[in-house]
């Protein structure tokens, strides 16, 4: 588990990964305020002043709440935000008024900043089994760690990175593409809708909300089917024994 001066790097840096999810969220806003009346099928309201202001409350002031989830107009001026599996379902509904009505996994909860809490605390995960996939000399230099949220990928990093492995949960679009061939790894750590970790052997995977470092990317090049091939020859998964 990463020390407290590990924790300390990554908190100092949180703002920038943020950063850009809220752009990448105000991007949507500003599609969404372009839609014109009637937009869907002739009778549908675009979205609302106050649904879009309030929207933009929420990105301004909670941007961590659209690090994967999906932006949707309502046909009735209002706007949905919808987050399905990591770190869990949620969904937050604002209505043509502004007024925004949260739930997770089915429950309401209370306003965006229990939300926020809620998502903070299930970002961290713990890993079930570690496997290793590649190992140089004896160390593992790519493993493949099993969690609730799926199968992570960690490359080891470099000895004076504040961490062993970077960890990688890609999203859906982002698997597919590298599982087909389309992109490589580097693009896939590069997509905005993928979770990066900070891994130490024996501790828990912790999100990386800060810069991406250089240090952390693999060169251009490296393709589904190479990792295929090192699988081959990959170790047994081992239970982690859980503190």
């Amino acid at each position: 588990m990463p020390d407290q001066s590990t924790r300390a790097m990554l908190d100092d840096v949180n703002l920038s990964i943020l950063a850009r999810v809220r752009e990448r969220a105000t991007g949507r806003a500003r599609v969404l305020a372009a839609l014109p009346a009637g937009w869907l099928d002739g009778k549908t309201e675009p979205p609302a002043p106050a649904a879009l202001e309030a929207l933009g409350k929420l990105i301004s002031d909670a941007p961590i709440l659209f690090l994967r989830a999906g932006i949707y107009p309502d046909t009735d001026g209002g706007l949905q935000v919808e987050n399905l599996g990591y770190p869990f379902d949620y969904e937050m509904a604002i209505d043509a008024q502004g007024a925004v009505t949260i739930e997770k996994d089915g429950e309401p909860v209370k306003d965006a900043s229990v939300l926020e809490a809620m998502i903070r605390t299930e970002m961290v995960l713990t890993p079930d089994t570690v496997e290793t996939v590649m190992s140089y000399d004896g160390w593992p230099v790519v493993v493949r760690i099993g969690t609730k949220a799926g199968r992570i990928l960690g490359f080891a990093l470099p000895e004076e990175e504040p961490f062993e492995f970077v960890g990688v949960l890609p999203s859906e679009g982002a698997s597919r593409e590298f599982q087909t061939g389309h992109i490589d790894m580097r693009a896939v750590m590069l997509d905005p809708y993928t979770v990066l970790f900070a891994f130490d052997e024996g501790g828990r995977l912790n999100p990386i909300l800060g810069e991406i470092r250089e240090a952390w990317l693999p060169a251009p090049g490296l393709m589904a089917r190479a990792l295929a091939l090192l699988d081959e020859s990959r170790a047994a998964p081992e239970p982690v024994p859980h503190a």
